[in-house]
């Protein structure tokens, strides 16, 4: 449902607000989804052995935005197929972890993910597809192993919060202008930020994009500063912003950060980018009773020089909590499976979105989410010395490991990957270079490196830093996979 106000008689603006799409009345958009009404079925290649009969264990994550329901077979080039299951898929703006364990004959190779509705209107994404081959000989083993581990990242845990919404603030009506909510955080880190707003439009604006930043800021004795130190940040359009609209209308945006419960910040919109006037704006909505939220007030930067204004905006930071198993902490990209026969396969992919940072144990500050290229990436000659290092505990001891990976892009700079048992002796991970002068990304290092773990042990360090810190200006890695064969005692 939209409300229409006839601001110019020849052309209305639209104002959207977050009352209009609650319970679902504005639909849902999800990014990049892979099944849709035009894409009605989803391929995973070679994924199976074709070559022999056995039984699998299928893994992945799902996100619909809408009730729908999901088929899923198993093929082949000859468009053989089977039906393992239909999954009915609740709507949802979270990843759903889905396990189905089957029996796949020597004439099977592929994964097939289909729409079991053509035409209801709903959209799906599937991500983190992994299948396993189990060491089981018939199905009465399904019960004997133990239940798959995946890394859940908890989001939706209130840190600071006002949520008094009476009160709609115009600010962003005005060109150049940052306009948000000074905060003091309890938690080390944010994972999220809840704020209500009404979009009013009158055209799409050229695709231009606002951006909702968290910034260092001060607040003493009422005085506001608002600082250039931006640490993480979501840019979005006037259209595209549904994607992060909740079912009560609110917009939920990712923005990851560690942060120090002693200091302040500052969470709001910047409009720098965008073309505004009064038929083209974005409206927040708080307060005006400067008593509703006692750490932070309302604070506009403009100009380089910040100023406090009287309220707050309605708003949640939430914080950020891992799934544990045995009081570990298990990472988002992390899937440990049993395959029978005390054997299992530890595996670790990234999520491909900015709590991807969440997983690293320690990281360089140039180091950010590339949203363009869904990777980590670090910035060279940025004053420090970059780097990522990841900490991954298997749970069960590990005999090898296997780690494959790529270099961004050859117009990025290379890098050097190093592993170790203590985080104190490092060794490095011999790289390789494409070599085909027929390929666009001819010279592009890539990583395929395995080895044994003796004695078998449950914790592994990887460090990626810059090969040349001379050399170009980005780096990171692509398709970083981490398999680990494990003992399940």
């Amino acid at each position: 449902m939209t409300i229409i106000f006839q601001i110019s008689r020849s052309f209305p603006a639209q104002i959207i607000t977050s009352d209009s799409c609650a319970e679902g009345n504005c639909q849902a958009m999800l990014d990049k989804p892979v099944l849709t009404q035009k894409t009605s079925s989803f391929y995973v290649n070679d994924v199976l052995k074709s070559d022999s009969n056995g039984y699998y264990r299928l893994t992945f994550l799902s996100m619909a935005n809408k009730d729908t329901g999901l088929v899923v077979k198993i093929t082949n080039p000859f468009d053989e197929d089977k039906e393992l299951e239909i999954l009915n898929l609740k709507k949802s703006d979270k990843n759903i972890s889905q396990s189905i364990l089957f029996f796949a004959g020597n004439n099977y190779s592929d994964i097939l993910f289909e729409k079991a509705d053509v035409d209801d209107g709903a959209d799906i994404n599937i991500s983190s597809v992994q299948v396993s081959r189990l060491e089981i000989s018939n199905e009465k083993e399904f019960a004997s192993l133990k239940p798959t581990i995946r890394g859940e990242i908890n989001a939706d845990i209130a840190d600071q919060l006002q949520e008094d919404n009476s009160y709609a603030f115009n600010q962003l009506k005005d060109p150049n202008m940052i306009f948000g909510q000074i905060f003091k955080p309890q938690s080390d880190y944010i994972a999220s930020v809840t704020l209500d707003m009404d979009i009013v439009k009158q055209d799409n604006n050229g695709g231009k994009k606002y951006k909702c930043e968290l910034r260092e800021a001060d607040f003493s004795g009422g005085v506001s500063d608002i600082t250039n130190n931006v640490l993480s940040s979501v840019s979005f359009t006037a259209e595209n912003v549904e994607k992060y609209r909740q079912d009560d209308g609110k917009f939920n945006f990712p923005i990851f950060a560690r942060l120090d419960p002693e200091k302040y910040y500052f969470i709001g919109i910047n409009n720098n980018n965008v073309s505004v006037d009064k038929f083209n704006y974005l409206r927040l909505k708080g307060t005006q009773d400067r008593g509703k939220y006692a750490n932070g007030s309302i604070a506009v930067k403009t100009k380089g020089k910040t100023y406090s204004a009287v309220g707050s905006l309605y708003f949640i930071t939430h914080q950020l909590k891992f799934s544990e198993y045995r009081d570990k902490k298990i990472l988002g990209g992390e899937v440990i499976e049993d395959i029978g026969k005390l054997k299992g396969f530890y595996t670790y992919r990234p999520m491909e979105n900015i709590y991807d940072l969440a997983d690293l144990e320690e990281y360089s500050p140039d180091i950010a989410y590339d949203d363009d290229r869904r990777i980590l990436a670090g910035t060279i000659g940025s004053g420090t010395d970059s780097l990522m290092i990841y900490k991954f505990d298997t749970i069960f001891s590990a005999n090898n490991v296997k780690i494959t990976g790529k270099q961004a892009s050859v117009e990025w700079s290379r890098f050097s990957v190093l592993y170790s048992y203590d985080k104190i002796k490092w060794d490095e991970i011999p790289d390789n270079i494409t070599n085909n002068s027929n390929d666009p990304n001819n010279g592009l290092q890539y990583f395929d490196y395995s080895w044994n773990i003796i004695p078998p042990r449950s914790e592994i360090y990887l460090k990626i830093i810059p090969k040349d810190p001379q050399d170009k200006e980005k780096y990171g890695i692509r398709d970083l996979k981490v398999v680990a064969g494990i003992l399940m005692r």
